[in-house]
């Protein structure tokens, strides 16, 4: 059987202020971004030929329970200067975490997703018998990129 990778031990970083910042969150979706078509067919052709455009960045979200943590003000001043940052998603084949030096390092022993990206949207949640938890979405400034743990 295949060894895959659990979400348990996934963790969400970002740079900001010449500092990384662990994000607790209870879910990460989104990360991708479609590609763009283009038809071409010209006036004798009884078919159309569809091929492939550019990549359009994605929108992904993460949800987060409000404890009013440091890194969960900071997020906030994100959302509210509309700051670009460096985001990272490290995958539980390694704990070994994201350091900054003069920009994110990414150790080697791990798998990474990694873009750059603002917030767009800091929703707060309510309801009966529960938590405070916000939906965050982040605008991806570009594709994404996967690097596999080089073990």
């Amino acid at each position: 059987m295949a060894d895959f990778l659990r979400t348990q031990g996934t963790s969400l970083y970002f740079a900001y202020n010449d500092q990384v910042h662990e994000v607790e969150c209870s879910s990460i979706s989104g990360i991708g971004g479609s590609r763009n078509t283009s038809t071409i067919q010209t006036l004798q052709a009884e078919s159309a030929t569809i091929i492939a455009g550019a990549q359009q960045p994605g929108s992904p979200s993460f949800a987060v329970y409000i404890n009013n943590s440091e890194t969960q003000k900071v997020l906030q001043e994100l959302y509210q200067n509309a700051a670009s940052v460096k985001w990272a998603v490290g995958l539980s084949d390694s704990d070994v975490e994201a350091t900054f030096a003069t920009e994110l390092t990414l150790p080697a022993t791990r798998s990474w997703l990694s873009f750059e990206g603002f917030i767009t949207d800091f929703p707060f949640e309510f309801a009966v018998d529960s938590v405070v938890e916000c939906s965050i979405t982040i605008q991806m400034a570009g594709k994404y990129e996967y690097v596999p743990a080089t073990n």
